[in-house]
């Protein structure tokens, strides 16, 4: 690879299974290479979350692990410092780079990966191996797609194909659904763009007012979701917002 900055493969692992902006780091594994043919650097590190550990069964961290480790805020300077003028690579990098955002915001230090370069395993493994459902067909069928009606028809065999190859996978379409769509507890919404806060009261998962209440919302702020490309239950709640009713956990 032709390199133009420093590039930091990173992976994150995270105390329980949840959103980005909510996940606590429990252990960061970084290799960079450099662009002026520097040998590489490897780096990892664990961190105390400051929470208990649920997700210990995908990684094998317990809270035994890091009792003595230090919390991610103790290195988040360095960390920023370090990630200046990088790129980054990972498998799903944009979750990985997600929760160091949300770590950042937390420890007070101003960072972000705005303007980085991403190289992503899992996007270009999607993009050299399209998931077209031609591409399906061929694959599960071993046959040309069909026409018409027939992708329909194309795409309840390859489902059904796939549930016959992968017996690790769910028989049943609820669990099927639960799997492919999974809802995470604190979603206010079907998509988690609004969700719950600790204190009970519902925020945004995004945007500049993500940490905010919203009963604290600018009116302007709703105005503009309104007006804007957002699912319709995000605008469902935000109408209501703007009359002044809010969500009640």
């Amino acid at each position: 690879m032709q390199l133009t900055h420093p590039l930091v493969a990173l992976d994150v692992e995270t105390h329980a299974k949840c959103k980005p902006e909510q996940a606590r780091i429990v252990e960061i594994g970084m290799h960079i290479e450099y662009p002026d043919g520097r040998p590489p650097k490897t780096w990892c590190g664990l961190f105390n979350p400051g929470v208990p550990i649920t997700a210990h069964d995908v990684h094998g961290i317990t809270d035994d692990k890091v009792a003595s480790a230090h919390p991610f805020a103790y290195y988040a300077k360095n960390l920023a410092a370090g990630f200046s003028d990088c790129d980054f690579c990972g498998y799903n990098v944009r979750f990985d780079l997600d929760v160091i955002q949300g770590e950042m915001n937390r420890a007070g230090v101003k960072w972000n990966y705005e303007g980085a370069h991403l190289l992503d395993g899992l996007r270009l493994w999607q993009l050299a191996k399209p998931r077209t459902l031609t591409e399906a067909v061929k694959e599960f069928l071993g046959r040309e797609p069909t026409e018409a009606l027939g992708d329909a028809e194309d795409a309840l065999a390859v489902a059904q194909a796939m549930l016959e190859r992968f017996s690790a996978l769910p028989q049943k379409v609820d669990e099927c659904h639960l799997l492919c769509f999974p809802r995470n507890p604190l979603w206010v919404d079907s998509r988690g763009k609004i969700v719950w806060r600790e204190d009970g009261e519902a925020q945004f998962s995004f945007g500049k007012h993500q940490s905010v209440p919203l009963r604290k919302v600018p009116r302007s702020y709703f105005e503009w979701i309104m007006g804007g490309d957002f699912p319709r239950e995000v605008k469902q709640v935000v109408e209501k917002a703007l009359k002044g009713e809010f969500p009640k956990r």
